[in-house]
């Protein structure tokens, strides 16, 4: 559904399901959507601030590093 959809919503809430199961397609998808500025950027940093409440006070860098290093399991 990430790649097919032609819904953001779609694309965004299945990311956010991967990323709740600890699947890499979700934590890639995050990480490309932070790296390229995409529109829904910021709902997807606050979704992984209030699932990783250790990741709230981290710098843009330092969220990316924790997502690249679980994109790649």
């Amino acid at each position: 559904m990430i790649a097919r959809s032609e819904f953001t919503f779609v694309r965004t809430q299945s990311a956010r399901k991967l990323v709740l199961a600890g699947r890499p397609a979700g934590f890639a998808f995050m990480v490309d959507a932070i790296e390229t500025a995409k529109p829904y950027r910021r709902e997807l940093i606050e979704f992984l601030h209030g699932q990783f409440p250790e990741l709230a006070k981290e710098d843009d860098e330092a969220l990316l590093s924790f997502l690249k290093a679980r994109a790649k399991s």
